[in-house]
């Protein structure tokens, strides 16, 4: 029992020191009880990677003991042993409907965020400082020991605690669960529920810089169920300004559990990832606001566009890899202005570069999301042209020998002003103007036009199908059933089947993983669609703001796959380590330091 905290600067080995304990706890016992690193989620694919890749940092492969977890998996992985509750987990988007349905509902109650609530950006915002709340373990009643100064802020603490409130209220009535599992983690660490998997453990917290009070309480927690745990910390105890988040993280400890329960190893402050002095001194002089005199390893390199740098990148990604220096897999590349995404994705494609960006992309943008998306819209607008010609385009509804007609209806319906219920008259498609000697006369172009009138039809014959249940304004349950009747009727599910295994053939993996996700996120968003609205009567305007929110704010999560590939990532959210080469672009007084915007709808002053 108890917490060992190892301290050092960044690159003074806690981290090999954490494989090099595992691997040779392993090797003494493959068999034993279980050991488990926690770190961010971010991180675990690379820790995964390195315990079952034979690298210099860890020569050994495998380990049947050892398992890789974020806070959140790790809280699953025990409740998969010990059993959980059998409440409805929505997913995000899911709950952002949800948040979405009960504000507007409740908007006449509202002080402040009054016109807010009919935004969807303001419902994930919303469900961002709900998070918040759970993580910091604030409660509705805790709004009532608020001293607010009357105006603005008490008006905005008024809304979120009713909100808070009705929201605890909804997710216990629809038992859905909670957003934050920690409590019940703990209660179930508190109880006499035997824990086969945390006896005689082995934990290791990496990665973090502070904790949230959830995490604080869990961390303390197991300590009580586990053999031991090291706690892994960026910290120097001579700089308590450059390292005062994980300052905190002691003192917080210190108070909670005693020096008694603690122990401390510092690793020096030798820094071992390179050799090269130029990078030593970045490491050493930094916080000290003095400029290198060694310029070993460190490359300055200036570019007259963007274009032009990233192109300079390339050349020399290129080079290293050419020459045998590197491999993809040790290159990263850093950015914080998100205007250098398309270029970086545009540069590397001509080079050949294999590379993943970690960003989160919307999932609006794929085809099957944009047909389920215009389907609704269709029917919405009432066949306007815009969104039956967007049904049309993602190529969904007809075969593929029959994809020439839609740009011949576009243009005809375009040169025409066709709309709405005129779509439907085949006189208006059978004649053609013609301006003649004789005047302007009206030729029957029946035979020359028959293959897309009846393609136009045939398509209209299907909308107009599912369209007749929305009409008849039933429940959800009835709207998602014809939903999905709709698309397996179709063979819209055959579809995406073969352009899965297609993009198989084609070894494009990313695109293949996306067309699936987006696939189980409309199937997941039906069932919480019904969840959040049960068999409530509503009407189908109700239902389609809140389902297409939930698409609108669906995210593809894609992880980076384990070939060759370069990292490249936001400055500020990418976790790339232990890499050969970094190249940091975009680089300029407008970037590095860059300008702090709060866009939560709490300022870090009133939540003070």
């Amino acid at each position: 029992m108890g917490i060992n905290i190892w301290t050092g600067i960044s690159g003074t080995g806690k981290t090999q020191r954490m494989f090099d304990e595992i691997n040779a706890i392993t090797s003494e016992a493959p068999l034993g009880s279980s050991i488990y690193i926690v770190t961010p989620t971010q991180n675990t694919l690379r820790y995964e990677n390195i315990i079952t890749n034979p690298t210099g940092e860890n020569p050994s492969v495998g380990s049947l003991r050892t398992a890789v977890f974020s806070f959140s998996r790790l809280m699953w992985h025990i409740f998969n042993e010990t059993g959980h509750s059998t409440r409805d987990a929505l997913s995000e988007s899911g709950h952002i409907m949800l948040l979405h349905k009960m504000m507007n509902e409740m908007k006449s109650e509202f002080e402040f965020y009054r016109d807010s609530a009919q935004y969807i950006k303001f419902s994930g915002k919303v469900l961002d400082m709900l998070s918040e709340f759970r993580a910091y373990r604030v409660s509705p009643d805790d709004f009532g020991r608020i001293e607010t100064p009357s105006g603005r802020v008490r008006d905005k603490m008024h809304d979120l605690e009713i909100i808070y409130r009705n929201w605890e209220k909804r997710i216990t009535e629809l038992q859905i669960e909670d957003i934050n599992l920690a409590d019940q983690f703990i209660n179930l660490l508190y109880s006499d529920t035997p824990i086969r998997s945390l006896e005689d453990a082995v934990i290791y917290i990496d990665g973090f810089h502070n904790f949230t009070e959830s995490e604080f309480a869990l961390i303390q927690t197991l300590e009580t169920r586990v053999r031991e745990i090291n706690l892994l910390l960026t910290h120097q105890g001579t700089n308590k300004q450059l390292f005062r988040k994980t300052d905190s993280v002691i003192e917080r400890l210190r108070y909670h559990m005693g020096d008694h329960r603690l122990s401390f190893e510092h690793f020096g402050e030798d820094f071992r990832r390179s050799s090269r002095n130029g990078l030593i001194q970045v490491e050493r002089y930094f916080d000290r606001n003095e400029s290198i005199y060694d310029y070993d390893g460190v490359v300055f390199t200036e570019a007259p566009n963007v274009l032009e740098e990233v192109n300079d990148v390339a050349r020399e990604i290129e080079s290293l890899v050419f020459d045998g220096k590197a491999h993809y897999t040790d290159v990263g590349v850093l950015y914080r202005d998100a205007n250098y995404e398309p270029v970086l994705q545009s540069v590397f494609r001509r080079y050949g570069i294999s590379y993943h960006i970690d960003q989160k992309v919307p999932m609006h943008s794929h085809p099957f999301i944009q047909f389920i998306m215009s389907l609704l819209e269709c029917y919405m607008r009432n066949y306007e042209f815009g969104a039956f010609m967007n049904v049309l385009k993602t190529g969904y509804l007809c075969e593929a020998s029959k994809r020439h007609y839609i740009d011949q209806l576009e243009n005809f319906v375009l040169e025409r002003g066709l709309s709405g219920a005129s779509l439907f008259d085949d006189e208006q498609f059978r004649y053609h103007t013609e301006v003649t000697d004789e005047g302007i006369r009206r030729v029957d172009k029946s035979d020359a036009y028959a293959g897309m009138i009846d393609f136009k039809n045939e398509v209209l014959e299907k909308l107009e199908k599912v369209f007749r249940e929305f009409r008849k304004e039933g429940t959800v349950r009835d709207y998602i059933n014809t939903i999905y009747d709709f698309i397996v009727d179709e063979g819209i599910i055959d579809v995406l089947a073969e352009e899965m295994q297609a993009l198989d053939e084609r070894n494009e993996i990313q695109v293949r993983d996306e067309t699936e996700q987006a696939y189980n996120m409309f199937i997941r968003l039906l069932d919480d669609a019904y969840t959040v609205f049960d068999d409530e009567q509503v009407p189908f305007t109700l239902f389609y703001e809140t389902f297409i929110d939930g698409l609108k704010n669906a995210e593809f999560s894609l992880l980076p796959s384990t070939i060759d590939q370069v990292m490249v990532g936001s400055l500020d959210l990418s976790k790339v380590e232990n890499k050969k080469y970094i190249f940091i672009i975009g680089l300029n007084r407008d970037v590095m330091p860059r300008e702090s915007r709060n866009t939560e709808i709490i300022s870090d002053e009133e939540k003070t």
